[in-house]
């Protein structure tokens, strides 16, 4: 192997402290990725330990514990009095690399223990999963990073979380037309089928349309003919589409629906912000002593968790006065003093399933259905029927 000078780069990544995955772990990510783009090529040799340390502002056990993991899937080669070097692409350990392009990012809780379910199950079959998360950057720039790492061949599938375009007003290229045009295998995860197109192996669907007729079902048979439903937006934005959905379902039994806007705030992924901006609806909402629906839905877990607040320290029982239901994660669900009436999303399953899928594209499946994925309506004692 031919070795080059030292590679005088900085690091094209970043530790981020709150996220779920250990600082080994992102190191090791962001070292693969650098490679994986073209960042350091076959023979550049690595900064040493205690600069990546030092720039990343972690300690050298961290940079050898992620050093080893890229050594032992044939990245890197430590060479004593030569340095960290990078390796030909034919020295990689992995039967295959798939690329998972979300818009969800490492914050939300969903997509990163779905993601880390996917690694772990793609991880145990020998196949090297790269996390890209899309913006409206992204697309601004042309999926400028997408198009880097098709650029190096080394793609044998990619997954495609709302893979049927977030096209920011309809400007520049959607997310499956670079793939279309670098001819990329996919497989889409959104919440409808994907276009037909020629590179398109197989389509995962969310389908929530089930569960919001189960709760529709429930609230009827509990009675409810008025519901407040918290959604967080901003003043003049339309609901979203799953919302809406969820509307259209309570109206097909006679529930009526009312808005409880939670303010949006900077940063929409942020969970106290989020939590907060319930706690403040719900307060404004009670103290402007509007008429009480018969049950409140919250769309978001976070925003339960303050609207549910704020609902105690009024005094108002539940479901005494008031019935609830929310929208909720397996594993990150609300904290209430009685089991929460809810739509419960399981990212683990969902991680099992997405995974089974890309295997079996990967060995040559070529799916004409759509799998679905589909949250699971619970009934908790938040919610009760009426007495016949």
């Amino acid at each position: 192997m031919k070795v080059t000078a030292t590679a005088r780069r900085g690091l094209p990544f970043r530790i981020e402290r709150q996220s779920c995955k250990t600082l080994t772990d992102q190191v090791a990510e962001g070292l693969r990725h650098a490679i994986i783009t073209g960042h350091f090529k076959p023979g550049d040799r690595l900064p040493t330990k205690l600069e990546m340390a030092a720039e990343l502002g972690v300690n050298d056990i961290t940079i050898r514990r992620a050093l080893a993991q890229l050594k032992q899937e044939g990245f890197v080669a430590p060479k004593p009095r030569r340095g960290i070097l990078v390796c030909d692409r034919a020295r990689h350990s992995w039967r295959g690399h798939v690329l998972f392009c979300a818009w969800s990012g490492p914050d939300m809780y969903y997509h990163t223990v779905q993601a880390a379910e996917i690694t772990r199950r793609l991880h145990a079959q020998r196949y090297l999963v790269t996390d890209l998360h899309l913006n409206a950057a992204s697309h601004m720039n042309r999926y400028a990073e997408l198009r880097a790492i098709l650029e190096t061949r080394s793609v044998d599938l990619v997954l495609a979380e709302g893979g049927q375009g977030i096209t920011f007003g309809g400007s520049g290229p959607s997310l499956l037309d670079v793939l279309a045009d670098f001819r990329a295998p996919y497989i889409c995860l959104d919440d409808a089928t994907s276009a037909t197109a020629r590179n398109r192996q197989a389509d995962i669907v969310l389908s929530v349309i089930h569960a919001y007729r189960a709760l529709a079902h429930h609230c009827r048979q509990c009675g409810i003919r008025t519901v407040g439903i918290a959604v967080m937006r901003a003043p003049g934005d339309p609901i979203s589409q799953r919302v809406a959905m969820l509307a259209a379902a309570l109206r097909a039994t006679g529930v009526q629906c009312a808005w409880l806007d939670v303010q949006q705030p900077s940063g929409f992924r942020n969970p106290e912000a989020t939590e907060r901006g319930g706690l403040s609806a719900m307060q404004t909402w009670l103290a402007e002593k509007h008429d009480r629906p018969d049950l409140f839905y919250f769309s978001d877990d976070f925003i339960a968790r303050g609207a549910l607040l704020a609902l105690v320290q009024h005094g108002i029982r539940i479901p005494e006065d008031v019935q609830v239901a929310t929208w909720a994660n397996r594993g990150l669900g609300p904290v209430f003093s009685k089991p929460l009436t809810r739509i419960e999303m399981d990212p683990v399953a969902h991680g099992v399933i997405v995974a089974d899928v890309v295997l079996s594209v990967l060995e040559g499946w070529n799916g004409k259905t759509p799998v679905v994925l589909e949250p699971e309506f619970i009934v908790g004692e938040t919610t009760r029927k009426r007495k016949n």
